[in-house]
């Protein structure tokens, strides 16, 4: 959804507990966010607040102090998407 090109040199936001698992011959460990527009089908890289640091935890007001998982290695452990991806919205 996002060319290469727009994504380099840039900052984002990345889930990186995710059990190991090879994508187009690659071996993944993490997963890229983005939000989108479902009525113009817009997807954004979503990008860590001005000033954040490479790795640093990033946080949503509401959610509480997170304690994650080292990995997420079950189907019912990575379900906590679900239960997250309806509060993360577009500007």
């Amino acid at each position: 959804h996002i060319p290469l090109e727009e994504m380099q040199d840039r900052l984002c936001i990345v889930l990186c507990n995710l059990k190991p698992a090879k994508m187009r011959g690659i071996v993944s460990e993490g997963m890229v966010l983005c939000g989108s527009d479902d009525s113009q089908g817009l997807v954004q890289l979503l990008e860590p607040p001005a000033g954040a640091a490479v790795g640093q935890r990033i946080t949503f007001e509401g959610f509480g102090e997170p304690q994650p998982d080292e990995v997420l290695k079950s189907k019912a452990q990575q379900k906590v998407w679900p239960n997250m991806a309806p509060d993360l919205k577009l500007n």
